[in-house]
């Protein structure tokens, strides 16, 4: 469907979508399409040359309720689907390729509440050891930006010499829709960067990495460090720790946040230090240390229930 690669392209080059976005997205659509072409073969007996799916509420509301009812879609995968749609019809109208908007009707449901996974402050203590082999090192370095600097994935796998700023101790990153931000670099990242720039054969300085738009994880054939390859990295690293919950690159982001919100950090310094672009993204962990204020309650209070 022609008019599904416009539509992403605008995503991507005109609204600035994230790259993860615009695949999320072109998923959704073509699974749409997919879905709408084995009705019709369904409905015909035969297989007809079908070109493009029926743009209708009727057609929507129906493929809605196939993911609901017989894929078992959560409340969060159907209100992403939603959202495509309703961007998409945006476009559409914009085009001048429908003459109303049919998605207005169509009500987003409300995401469940769940609590966050993250890791207590004490396994993650731990202190650097002094000889390591590049891929420790690296996974070492990883950690800490993962951990002091909460950042995402995506951010970190496009991260530049030319992006740190040694004398503010802070890193540029390009988060989602293409903003930037300026996000803490902890000394111990520090630390291990020059070791990895002094592996290199460079000197880490503001000077020497201003012009320097190399990535710096790179693997053991020095091509840029994949996405996969960065998770797989801190699976690796927090099972190493002795760490046996989920292990993800998210989950640590999902930690320095509440750890900041548990020592007493002020919601929207937190929302800013992450990227989001609305505080009702960050309240989450609000939840979290409430759970964790109320179990310290219970557990220390002579008037708490045991």
């Amino acid at each position: 469907m022609k008019q599904l690669e416009k539509f992403l392209n605008s995503l991507e080059h005109q609204k600035g979508y994230s790259e993860l976005t615009c695949s999320k997205y072109r998923e959704i659509l073509e699974s749409w399409v997919n879905w709408w072409q084995n009705l019709m073969v369904k409905e015909s007996q035969t297989q007809p040359e079908i070109k493009e799916p029926m743009w209708s509420k009727d057609t929507l509301r129906e493929y809605l309720y196939y993911l609901r009812e017989e894929k078992c879609f959560s409340s969060a995968s159907l209100a992403q689907t939603i959202s495509c749609f309703k961007s998409f019809d945006k476009y559409l109208l914009r085009s001048n390729l429908v003459t109303k908007q049919i998605t207005q009707s169509i009500k987003t449901p409300k995401k469940e509440q769940t609590l966050v996974d993250f890791i207590s402050q004490k396994v993650l203590d731990v202190k650097v050891p002094e000889n390591m082999d590049e891929i420790t090192m690296r996974r070492w370095t990883i950690f800490e930006i993962f951990y002091g600097s909460g950042i995402r994935l995506a951010e970190l796998e496009n991260l530049k010499w030319s992006d740190l700023n040694l004398t503010q101790g802070s890193i540029k990153i390009l988060g989602k829709g293409k903003k930037e931000r300026i996000a803490p670099l902890s000394s111990k990242a520090i630390s291990l960067l020059i070791k990895i720039a002094e592996s290199r054969g460079f000197k880490l300085s503001d000077k020497n990495i201003r012009n320097k738009h190399h990535p710096i994880f790179l693997s053991s054939r020095n091509t840029p460090l994949s996405r996969s390859s960065i998770q797989k990295d801190m699976q690796s690293f927090l099972q190493g720790l002795g760490w046996q919950g989920k292990a993800s690159p998210h989950m640590l982001r999902h930690s320095f946040a509440t750890h900041m919100m548990e020592n007493g950090a002020e919601i929207l310094s937190v929302k800013d230090l992450l990227g989001h672009s609305s505080v009702k993204s960050t309240q989450v962990y609000t939840h979290v240390t409430q759970d964790q204020i109320m179990k310290k309650f219970q557990q220390a209070h002579p008037r708490a229930k045991k």
